[in-house]
């Protein structure tokens, strides 16, 4: 049996759904759909928050978790009985879990056409080559020594592939490498993994 894990933020998210009936967890499953295909709209939202006596935002995270747990699902190809036991391990109530995986049955072909539909075409690292390179003196200038690197990337698109020859100097290159730090320091916050979960 295949186990899909949840995090624990994602298993609390779906846990609120156990404060409502199933029909209403059925219409969640629906309306979460329809976030993912672009809508709903933050009044319907606002509206349907209103009459469960629920904060806009908590109906929200509420949605968005249930789109989130349909698309790693597809993603991970994960079959329904195993979907099933891994919801019911996190603490979900055995007919909540079985009114999820039956909404994402019936859901799971759509969810997986618009996930092709939207999947980010992006190249990937395939090979990377630097040397160090000092020039000591040229026609111009007799006596200044100038260090830089040159690096060489191979980028992938599946079978196609491009290379990239970059020369840099010192300062370039620490500046490069303290904003891909920074960049990696963003991706760990709660708000980048929030976004990449639904942009995968």
């Amino acid at each position: 049996m295949a186990v899909f894990v949840l995090d624990t933020q994602h298993q609390a998210q779906l846990l609120t759904l156990q404060a409502v009936d199933p029909d209403t967890a059925w219409e969640f499953c629906k309306v979460a759909l329809q976030l993912f295909r672009g809508g709903p709209q933050p009044r319907m939202i606002e509206k349907a928050a209103k009459k469960l006596d629920w904060p806009p935002e908590k109906l929200q995270t509420t949605l968005e978790a249930i789109m989130a747990l349909f698309k790693e699902a597809v993603k991970a190809e994960i079959q329904p009985e195993d979907l099933q036991a891994s919801l019911t391990s996190a603490g979900l109530q055995s007919h909540y879990a079985v009114l999820l995986v039956a909404a994402f049955g019936e859901s799971r072909q759509e969810i997986q056409t618009l996930l092709q539909d939207t999947t980010f075409d992006t190249a990937r690292l395939k090979a990377f080559d630097w040397r160090f390179e000092v020039e000591i003196a040229s026609r111009t200038i007799h006596s200044e020594i100038k260090p830089h690197f040159l690096l060489r990337l191979e980028l992938g698109k599946q079978a196609a592939s491009s290379v990239h020859l970059l020369q840099m100097d010192i300062p370039t290159l620490i500046h490069v490498t303290e904003e891909l730090e920074s960049a990696l320091q963003d991706v760990k916050s709660t708000h980048a993994k929030k976004m990449m979960r639904h942009a995968k």
